[in-house]
């Protein structure tokens, strides 16, 4: 099934851009279907580009219904589904859609997308599949939930989808499901995010700015809690996601067609942890490199460790989990570690659990700024512990970011402090 020829998307790519997605595509292999950040739901996503409607028209020809007054509907669910695996394509991920009938009635996720005739989207997903063009791997019925299949592109199909990839637009939803409490615990199952609730409002007030924006796998930006309203609560977006260590994606992509600039903390949740059980950082610059000094293990290996640890509730369990991860650290090296951070500094224990609190106090500390950049007119994208800003505003996403941190942290030890770089 060959597409036509067509040139790359309606928005702006730079040389660099193309050169490095053309690369993940040709290198990029089926995703580890059973780790769950390998995985995304399907959205009602949408584009503007005449490039990709004759790209959708050209696949919909293969279930083309001859009756005139279905042709509309079977480009519709075409669309759908293709602007799904672009998405897909862009983050690396596998794409949900679910199999149950019941699932494409009103109410149901598929129907919510736009995917309302279940026989349609059952064709169009078996022609896809039978012609090699994706992969697909059958859900699991469980008891009052619906079937979720997994679908993957081929390296054909997302060679036809790359030049758009990163140019579908998730929709903008009601403020009440921008910020939420996932698994709520029962004490907060019945909570609800609204006014006058703080948390609420500001979260409405970033989103409602950065609409009229423009950046890479546009969406709005969600606070997400778990458990309860004070644990987790990082600021997320797709964009995020998207490729930044081995292919060089997501610094090339551009906001509002400028260049961008990407400032990150140094050692945010060690520095936090540090500051939450009133210690001083060792070092100046970087709080990793005494560990690393007395250690004798790499950087990268310390990192790792560090803030494997602050999730876990032992050094074995820690130890065990870097021993699998990457970058691999062997038993040896844990030990090292261990050792070393407990010479630092021995009055505190490092594998307490405190990752839920780091990632609380990170999404306070990126309200701020966001709301920051909102009043004075400056997109910034949350990217966990960073953010990207266009290039001409890294300095002033370094001193906001510096001064959100400290405004946040003084209220558990004042003289706490961070770095940007």
């Amino acid at each position: 099934m060959n597409s036509p020829t067509q040139p790359f998307g309606y928005m702006q790519y730079t040389s660099q851009l193309q050169s490095e997605l053309t690369r993940m595509v040709n290198d990029q292999a089926t995703p580890d279907v059973n780790k769950r950040d390998n995985q995304r739901l399907a959205e009602r996503l949408t584009i503007r580009d005449s490039a990709f409607d004759d790209l959708v028209e050209h696949y919909a020809s293969q279930t083309m219904p001859g009756n005139s007054g279905y042709q509309d509907d079977n480009i519709s669910h075409w669309r759908i589904i293709l602007l799904n695996l672009c998405r897909s394509t862009a983050l690396g991920r596998w794409c949900g859609i679910s199999g149950d009938t019941n699932s494409h009635k009103p109410g149901g996720l598929n129907h919510y997308i736009g995917l309302t005739n279940a026989r349609r989207t059952r064709d169009i997903l078996k022609i896809l599949k039978y012609s090699g063009l994706i992969t697909k791997v059958k859900g699991k019925k469980y008891k009052n939930q619906p079937q979720m299949n997994l679908y993957w592109p081929s390296a054909e199909l997302r060679r036809d989808l790359l030049p758009f990839s990163l140019f579908a637009e998730s929709p903008w939803v009601s403020d009440g499901q921008l910020i939420r409490i996932n698994e709520p615990d029962d004490t907060y199952k019945d909570f609800v995010f609204q006014e006058p609730n703080q948390d609420y409002m500001d979260i409405c007030t970033i989103n409602e700015f950065i609409k009229p924006h423009q950046w890479a796998c546009k969406a709005p930006i969600t606070w997400p809690f778990k458990y309860t309203p004070f644990q987790s609560g990082r600021l997320i977006t797709p964009f995020q996601n998207l490729q930044s260590r081995e292919y060089k994606i997501r610094i090339n992509t551009l906001i509002n067609g400028n260049p961008i600039a990407e400032v990150d903390f140094n050692a945010n949740h060690l520095r936090m942890f540090l500051a939450f059980n009133k210690t001083d950082v060792i070092g100046e610059q970087d709080a990793y490199e005494p560990i690393v000094y007395e250690s004798g293990v790499s950087r990268d290996k310390v990192k790792a460790f560090i803030n494997i640890g602050l999730n876990n509730e032992s050094f074995e369990a820690t130890r065990d989990v870097v021993a699998r991860s990457k970058p691999y650290v062997s038993h040896a090296e844990s030990k090292r570690i261990a050792d070393a951070f407990n010479k630092l500094y021995p009055k505190i224990n490092l594998h307490c659990r405190f990752a839920l609190v780091a990632m609380q106090l990170e999404g306070l500390i990126m309200r701020k700024v966001l709301l920051n950049g909102a009043e004075a007119g400056i997109l910034a994208l949350p990217i966990h512990d960073a953010i990207a800003v266009q290039l001409d505003k890294q300095g002033w996403a370094k001193g906001m970011m510096e001064d959100a941190w400290r405004d946040t942290m003084s209220n558990f030890f004042a003289t706490a402090t961070s770095t940007c770089h």
